[in-house]
């Protein structure tokens, strides 16, 4: 069976999520959903810093998918949704690459920064 490069991209994702041992549920597009809704949505372990009182809580964390090269190819309704995730204090990022994901994870496990990259 092939893989598109998109599908490609999202196996690379989602072994990524397993690895970080991140919660994480791929949407399947019906006619009862919510249009634009990102590929992944994951749960991403935090562990606050100590004057933070220590405890690890799950940051949401989602991600529209695209084929390498068509990374500006979100759709309107996929942004609004992202930047929603983000406004909110999730991570929401459109990504042709795994080390998209990879980075906005260091990133915000390095320094709490919950972030969107919305591509233009």
């Amino acid at each position: 069976m092939a893989t598109t490069p998109e599908g490609k991209v999202k196996q690379q994702v989602k072994r990524f999520f397993e690895k970080n041992q991140m919660w994480s549920f791929m949407v399947v597009p019906s006619g009862y959903g919510n249009v634009g809704f990102p590929d992944f949505v994951a749960c991403a372990p935090l562990k606050i810093t100590p004057d933070m009182v220590g405890k690890t809580l799950g940051v949401f964390f989602a991600v529209e998918t695209k084929a390498p090269g068509k990374i500006k190819n979100a759709t309107e309704n996929q942004k609004r949704n992202l930047r929603a995730i983000g406004t909110h204090g999730g991570v929401a990022v459109v990504a042709d690459r795994v080390d998209i994901v990879e980075a906005a994870y260091e990133l915000l496990k390095s320094g709490g920064t919950a972030m969107t990259f919305i591509p233009e």
